[in-house]
């Protein structure tokens, strides 16, 4: 019977979505909701991503509503982003530094993606030729 195993011909990525982060926090730096207490949202947590195997992410629908609200971008395109750039977090793409890339026109920007134009809203060319020569499934590479 044995475990699954990744097929190598095509890439395998598990999302799913939940309410809102633990309350007692996740990340030290973060502030975990966008609740109306917590104004000072610009740091609130909207997406984790396992980050040890790499195999799940999570999309935090409640948070993300608020961010969507404050920053007057649709849901629907708030909750895509989130999970796209979360995504390429499994994929281990701009893993330097600290796992964001520093510019505004990519996916993987750590500043608040929201602030990502449509027309930049792609993968920045290091990663995009990273994620072309990857050829197994998120958390299946062994590191």
């Amino acid at each position: 019977m044995g475990g699954y195993t990744h097929p190598t011909n095509f890439w395998t990525v598990y999302v799913s979505t939940a309410f809102e982060a633990s309350p007692a926090g996740v990340l030290a730096n973060k502030i975990i909701d966008n609740d109306p207490g917590n104004q000072a949202n610009a740091g609130s947590l909207l997406g984790i991503t396992d980050s040890q195997a790499k195999q799940i992410s999570l999309v935090f629908l409640e948070s993300v509503r608020d961010r969507a609200a404050t920053v007057g971008l649709p849901f629907a395109t708030e909750v895509a982003r989130n999970g796209v750039h979360e995504v390429g977090h499994q994929f281990n793409i701009a893993r330097v530094p600290r796992h964001h890339r520093p510019d505004p026109d990519n996916i993987m920007y750590g500043g608040g993606i929201e602030s990502v134009t449509d027309a930049n809203f792609i993968f920045n060319p290091n990663d995009l030729a990273y994620l072309r020569l990857e050829s197994r499934s998120p958390g299946s590479r062994g590191a």
